[in-house]
C-alpha cells in the first residue's frame, strides 16, 4: 500500500514539475531539438532578401546537441520566429545563448527580439567564439495577446552579413526585473519595426504631407493677394468715378449759375 501511494506521489510530482516547466518557458521546442525532416519544430524562417542559408546544426551546442545557425553571404536581415501567446499587462524576459562569426561591425549584428517591434537584445558582431548570453524585457499593453519572437542576424532595417548561431531559447512570465533594465512597452497598432521598405513608406509620406501643407500655404497666400489687389482696385475705381461725377457736378452747378445771373 505504501508503495502505491509513493508512487502515485511520483507522478504527481513528474507532472507538477513538467507543468511548471511548461508555464515557465512558453516558447515551442527551445533548444530546436525537436526535429520535422531538416528543420527544428515550431519554428519558422524568414528573409527581407533571398539568399540568406536557415540550418539546424548538429554537435556541440549551448546545452544539447543541436543548435541553429544563420549564414548571410550578402547584407540581409534574416531570422527564425515563433509566435507565442502572451497577456496584456504582464512582464516578460527573452533570452538566448548566441555566437558569431565575421559579423560586420557597422549594421545590426545577431539579436533577439520582437518582429514589428525595434526593442531587441544587445547585439553580437565580430567573431565569438564563445556562446554569449543575450535578453531583452518587454510588456504587451492592452489588446496584445500574442508576440512573433525572433532570433536575426540584423534587423530594424539594418542589413548584414555572416553567421550567427542560436540556442537555449527561454520566454517567461516575472514579476521583478533587475535594477536599471528598461521594459519594453509593446503597444497595439503602433509597431516600431523599422524595415527597410516601412522606414522608407514612413518618411515618404511624411514628406508627401509637408509638400501638401506648403502647397496649401502658397495657394491661400496668392488666393489672399489677388483678392486684396483686386478689391483695393474696385475700390480706387468707385473713388475715381465719385470724384468725376463730384466734378461733373461742380461744373454744371457752375453753369447753372453763370445762366441764372
Amino acid at each position: 500500500m505504501k508503495k502505491l501511494v509513493m508512487a502515485i506521489i511520483m507522478i504527481i510530482l513528474t507532472f507538477s514539475a513538467a507543468s511548471i516547466y511548461a508555464e515557465g518557458n512558453l516558447l515551442n521546442n527551445p533548444s530546436f531539438e525537436e526535429v520535422n525532416g531538416e528543420n527544428p519544430t515550431g519554428w519558422e524562417t524568414w528573409g527581407y532578401n533571398s539568399g540568406s542559408v536557415f540550418k539546424l546544426e548538429d554537435g556541440a551546442g549551448h546545452d544539447g546537441k543541436k543548435y541553429v545557425s544563420i549564414t548571410s553571404e550578402n547584407e540581409n536581415d534574416a531570422r527564425y520566429k515563433q509566435t507565442v501567446a502572451v497577456k496584456e499587462n504582464a512582464t516578460y524576459k527573452l533570452s538566448c545563448w548566441v555566437k558569431t562569426e565575421n559579423v560586420g561591425s557597422e549594421r545590426t549584428g545577431a539579436i533577439i527580439s520582437l518582429l514589428d517591434y525595434v526593442f531587441s537584445s544587445k547585439d553580437l558582431k565580430g567573431t565569438n567564439n564563445e556562446w554569449q548570453y543575450a535578453e531583452m524585457y518587454f510588456k504587451p499593453g492592452a489588446g496584445i495577446n500574442g508576440v512573433v519572437v525572433t532570433v536575426s542576424l540584423g534587423g530594424h532595417g539594418n542589413m548584414n552579413k555572416g553567421k550567427a548561431y542560436f540556442d537555449d531559447l527561454s520566454l517567461e512570465e516575472v514579476t521583478n526585473v533587475p535594477n536599471g533594465v528598461s521594459v519594453a512597452p509593446i503597444e497595439k497598432n503602433k509597431p516600431a519595426e523599422n524595415t527597410a521598405s516601412g522606414g522608407k513608406k514612413s518618411n515618404s509620406m511624411g514628406t508627401i504631407i509637408v509638400v501638401i501643407i506648403v502647397a496649401l500655404i502658397v495657394v491661400g497666400l496668392i488666393i489672399y493677394i489677388v483678392f486684396t489687389a483686386s478689391k483695393s482696385g474696385k475700390a480706387k475705381k468707385t473713388d475715381d468715378q465719385d470724384d468725376y461725377y463730384d466734378s461733373d457736378d461742380d461744373e454744371n452747378n457752375s453753369d447753372d449759375y453763370d445762366e441764372y445771373e
